[in-house]
């Protein structure tokens, strides 16, 4: 992360050298937990910086980075009193062996202190193109260079990379890791230390990447004494373990007020307080882990003072990041009791009209919940506390309710030792006779199943009402209006004898009814004798016909499927076979 930067400018191809904080090192397993990086904490307090030389063409070249004191120039150096982390303590620059490859074996190597021209890796490629590790001269060399790469200076050496030519133009073309490039910059130097320390150096530098155009930069350029001073950005950060107070709720449902004392740095501009959800638990099993896994997880809160509040239970990490990178972080889980869950229920209810003997029960099993003891308060229809309840083995018990003018609310309080509780409403049976009348209607024809018995009804318990009989399903009672009775009818009837009654949510029944159902006789025609016309186009013919059955008057009529006349009367009929037909008042 980028955290400090010093930089200087001058009128030159290289304007001079920057210094970025690239990583700082807060505990174990950082810079990413997921990494299995440190293990130990190691470097923990550490940061790593890059020097970069910096340019002002893309084609600029760094081809060294020297020392000449015997020319007159600065020692060439770095000075870190706190000391360095440096595994590959056999050279004081980037080599081949410090590759990616053993970073998977060897994670810490990826932080070691080297100088380097572009490389800051042994292996690093440059958009497909191998970059080249520099080669040495000179007090460079040696193994007492590499192992006091902190503290040794270079009073005549360098560190630097052969140029690739391009044939056609001359120009210096490579090696890729000592061109400027788009970014304008070239790597001169990783320094991991957990103080603050100085550099100096100088450097050759190809202008526009021909070799004619050779600049010699020194470091006066940039300070008049000689050295870059460097500040570690976090050595005043917090080490001492996070206080975490107000993680425990009182009751379920409510949310946390969560303190955090002796978490980030002190006396540091613009620090941020991220907190962290993790929905699915936290990323360690190890309960000594503090670094987390942060990717993919949602911000719930930010702050810049050391508190939130309104926080759910659920298990959290605060990371506290300041202006130069520098983090802390810290979890905790806000935990609230389980909730109350009493759940009382009915264990004997007035059913029906007449009786009494209702009674509220919670079973052991389901009186659970809350902090400490539970104990179990009911108040009356009226509001009045009720005493007679009983707790033995089986749980909670409290009998003989019976309705209060007509309302049978009871309220169940449940409460522990925190004072939080959970109210639940039972309701005891308050029941009615069932009062009713019922009428029905016959079959309209013969042979039909439109008979219908209707029924009007109220009282009961449970609040719906059925009317049924012996052979149709239940139908439910219902009103058109608030003001009216419950009604309700089955239909579809054919004609016999019914049993019909009324019965409540609670099964408790009316008294039954005995109803016939009738259908009236079936209708029959009765044809005698016949009269034909007396000539073939006279119209004085005549029927016989008797119509009996049905309900009401009866009429007959006469169609002639010859010529397609219909008539009214038997007589005066021409010719022709005829339909007859009988209808009574009913349409049948």
């Amino acid at each position: 992360m980028v955290g400090m930067v010093w930089s200087a400018s001058a009128a030159a191809q290289m304007t001079g050298f920057v210094v970025e904080v690239d990583t700082v090192f807060y505990g174990a397993d950082t810079p990413t937990p997921d990494d299995t990086f440190d293990p130990e904490g190691v470097l923990d307090g550490y940061a790593s910086f890059i020097v970069y030389a910096e340019f002002t063409n893309p084609t600029d070249v760094l081809s060294a980075v020297f020392a000449d004191t015997g020319a007159g120039s600065s020692p060439m150096g770095i000075d870190a009193p706190c000391g360095c982390h440096n595994p590959v303590d056999a050279d004081f620059a980037m080599n081949a062996t410090n590759t990616t490859f053993f970073w998977d074996f060897l994670p810490l190597n990826q932080y070691d202190t080297f100088w380097t021209i572009g490389m800051l890796s042994g292996d690093a490629s440059f958009d497909g193109t191998p970059g080249v590790v520099p080669s040495k001269v000179g007090d460079t060399e040696g193994n007492q260079a590499g192992a006091n790469v902190c503290s040794h200076q270079v009073e005549n050496g360098l560190l630097y990379v052969l140029p690739v030519l391009d044939v056609g133009t001359g120009t210096v073309v490579g090696p890729p890791n000592a061109i400027a490039g788009d970014d304008l910059r070239v790597e001169v130097a990783r320094v991991t230390t957990c103080g603050d320390w100085s550099f100096s150096a100088n450097c050759q530098v190809f202008v526009e990447g021909i070799q004619d155009q050779e600049q010699q930069w020194f470091i006066e350029e940039q300070s008049l004494n000689g050295a870059i001073e460097v500040s570690h950005p976090c050595l005043d950060y917090s080490s001492e373990d996070a206080n975490v107070s107000g993680e425990l709720t009182t009751c379920a449902g409510d949310n946390a007020e969560v303190g955090l004392e002796f978490l980030g740095s002190a006396d540091v501009p613009s620090t941020s307080y991220d907190l962290y959800a993790f929905p699915d638990g936290f990323a360690f099993s190890d309960p000594e882990e503090t670094i987390l896994d942060f990717t993919d997880i949602d911000v719930v809160a930010e702050t810049d003072v050391n508190s939130f509040s309104d926080v759910e239970p659920g298990d959290y990490a605060v990371l506290v990041l300041d202006d130069y990178g520098c983090m802390d972080t810290t979890r905790f889980t806000v935990v609230a009791p389980e909730p109350i869950e009493a759940m009382p229920s009915i264990g004997n209810q007035n059913s029906c009209f007449g009786e009494a003997d209702a009674s509220i029960v919670i079973p052991d099993s389901l009186l659970v919940g809350g902090t400490g003891d539970l104990t179990v308060t009911v108040l009356s229809p009226v509001g009045n506390p009720m005493g007679g309840g009983t707790f033995s083995d089986d749980g909670f018990e409290l009998s003989g309710l019976v309705c209060l003018n007509g309302d049978g609310t009871y309220e169940v309080t449940t409460t522990d030792d925190n004072g939080c509780f959970r109210v639940d409403t039972v309701y005891v049976n308050c029941p009615e006779p069932i009062e009713w009348t019922v009428d029905w209607t016959n079959v309209v024809c013969a042979g039909a199943s439109d008979g219908a018995i209707v029924a009007e009804a109220s009282g009961g318990s449970g609040g719906e009402l059925y009317l049924t009989n012996n052979q149709s399903a239940p139908v439910l009672l219902s009103a058109e209006a608030d003001s009216l009775p419950l009604t309700a009818s089955i239909g579809d009837l054919g004609p016999t004898l019914y049993q019909v009654w009324v019965y409540d949510a609670l099964n408790c029944t009316s008294d039954t009814a005995f109803i016939t159902v009738e259908e009236p006789a079936p209708l029959e025609l009765i044809v005698g004798d016949v009269t034909n016309p007396s000539c073939g186009l006279d119209c004085d013919g005549s029927v016989d016909v008797t119509a009996i059955g049905g309900s009401g008057e009866l009429t007959v009529g006469y169609f002639n499927q010859t010529s397609g006349t219909f008539f009214t009367d038997s007589l005066g009929l021409c010719a022709g076979e005829y339909i007859v037909t009988v209808t009574d008042t009913s349409a049948c």
